[in-house]
């Protein structure tokens, strides 16, 4: 199948209104937004992020942050609705387009203002109509932005100074309870504590000690007790021990007994002894006699005297026993006291540890502050303000002319392939013979009357008309008595939703 190019040709002639009115619509509102479009001048002011004169190492306070943050910040601080309103009025931006839409000013003022860092600088520009008012408006907001970075990082050193302030003092009150709790429990369980254990244990050993010898005089004394009872059943005396005059009657007794191995009991010698022993068998006899009144009440004041040391050592036994018990418990509760005690003791020592750390962190933030407020830390400065531009940055006018004559023309041509795809007639004598298999002995084609002709040029130039003078007259008369052309578009792209798929490919 060759290609028929003279048919192909025809057939563009035959279509050629549809491309030259579509190739000259667009062409028309491509030039006339290039010619509506306002010039916009761009001026740009450098801030300086300046290096703090304090070396790193000693600058570690917790008042400093990086530039880029504040950088952030302060984009977002100035770039708010209310922000944007305020300094558009404020700078008399929109003076001659009274009541203007404020979410078009927002959305404009967004648009125009960039404020941007690079490496140490942060340009901060503006786009406007004319070029003084762009040169003023970025020297007015690299101003704003100079001072925000300053009220920023003053302000950020003051609030963390008052925030440690405030925790310090926090810390110490509850340091003082925790102190206060550690101390009251240790005097309530002074008894207990861990401290006084190995005291307490030899106290129950002594204690110990104490009972067994208790029990040993205990048992002498209930000993001695016998003696005396048996002594007084046996002799009815309440003492072994001999009177003076039972002694000597004991001595003579033995001198009798000597004198007997050497004489007869007939020699004077021991006739004189035997009567001295009689004398003091008498004088015995009756002292016996004179003292059997009293051994009685002497016996049982005896006997009261030792069951009352008896008693005696039972109480003191029994005190020692109660001492035992309470060392006893005071022993086993020791093991409690203790992990309640370290329990509290952490607690108190976490507190310090905090306090000490907060304590730290409030000495380098009134270091931070005194940095700040000497201006001695990362601070932004003008560099160079903006200058007034000699010449619009945009538009690109003879781009957007031949994007739009060159769109134009790419569309016109694509309705023609459109048209021709849509078309299923049959137009050539080849194509009768390929649907219908016949071959026509001649074909005749559709001839149109004057009046048709006429009729069709006519709409044809009428349309050419509209798009080449309708057209820009229509945008300049809404750039002039509706709307900026540039605010137009804007708006038709937020509503369409372009806007946001164009900022995606950006």
């Amino acid at each position: 199948m060759t290609l028929d190019i003279k048919f192909y040709l025809s057939i563009f002639w035959r279509r050629f209104h549809y491309f030259a009115v579509v190739a000259a619509l667009i062409g028309a509102i491509g030039v006339s937004i290039a010619s509506v479009l306002p010039s916009e001048y761009s001026a740009t002011a450098t801030l300086l992020i300046e290096n703090p004169d304090i070396p790193p190492d000693m600058l570690n306070t917790p008042t400093q942050g990086s530039a880029a943050q504040q950088v952030t910040l302060i984009t977002q601080r100035l770039t708010t609705r209310a922000s944007l309103i305020d300094q558009a009025t404020e700078l008399g931006i929109y003076r001659d387009r009274i009541g203007m839409d404020p979410d078009l000013i927002v959305a404009d003022m967004r648009r125009r203002l960039g404020i941007t860092r690079r490496d140490n600088r942060v340009l901060v520009s503006f786009r406007s109509g004319t070029a003084q008012q762009a040169a003023d408006v970025a020297n007015h907001f690299a101003a704003i932005v100079e001072r925000e970075a300053i009220e920023l990082r003053r302000g950020s050193a003051s609030n963390t100074l008052e925030f440690f302030r405030e925790e310090v003092a926090r810390l110490n009150q509850e340091l003082g309870i925790q102190r206060a709790r550690v101390l009251d429990y240790r005097m309530q369980n002074r008894d207990r504590l861990p401290e006084s254990l190995e005291f307490r244990r030899n106290r129950m050993r002594a204690l110990q000690t104490q009972i067994e010898q208790s029990v040993r005089d205990e048992a002498a004394l209930e000993q001695r007790r016998a003696d005396l009872v048996a002594l007084y059943e046996a002799t009815g005396r309440v003492s072994d021990e001999p009177t003076p005059t039972e002694q000597e009657l004991a001595r003579a007794q033995q001198e009798m007994e000597n004198a007997l191995r050497l004489y007869s009991a007939q020699n004077p010698r021991v006739r004189v002894v035997q009567a001295r022993v009689q004398e003091l068998e008498q004088a015995v006899a009756q002292e016996r006699a004179e003292m059997a009144g009293g051994v009685e009440e002497q016996f049982n004041e005896r006997l009261a005297e030792i069951e009352a040391e008896i008693a005696a050592q039972g109480e003191l036994r029994a005190e020692a026993e109660a001492e035992m018990a309470e060392l006893q418990q005071s022993i086993d509760e020791t093991t409690v006291t203790v992990i309640r005690l370290q329990e509290m003791e952490r607690e108190l020592g976490y507190v310090q540890s905090q306090h000490n750390s907060i304590a730290s962190q409030l000495a380098r933030a009134e270091m931070g502050e005194r940095i700040e407020l000497l201006s001695r830390g990362t601070r932004i400065s003008m560099l160079e303000q903006a200058t007034v531009p000699r010449a619009p940055t945009s538009p690109n006018r003879p781009l957007i002319s031949m994007m739009g004559v060159g769109g134009g023309l790419v569309l016109g041509m694509g309705l023609v392939v459109l048209l021709e795809v849509l078309n299923r007639s049959i137009r050539r004598p080849v194509e009768i013979t390929r649907r219908m298999g016949i071959t026509p002995i001649a074909t005749i084609p559709m001839i149109r009357s004057r009046g048709q002709i006429l009729f069709r040029r006519t709409i044809i130039l009428g349309a050419l008309a509209v798009a080449l003078v309708g057209v820009p007259l229509t945008l300049w008369a809404l750039h002039t008595f509706y709307l900026p052309i540039d605010l137009l578009i804007d708006r038709v792209l937020q509503r369409t939703g372009l806007a946001g798929l164009l900022a995606n490919f950006q």
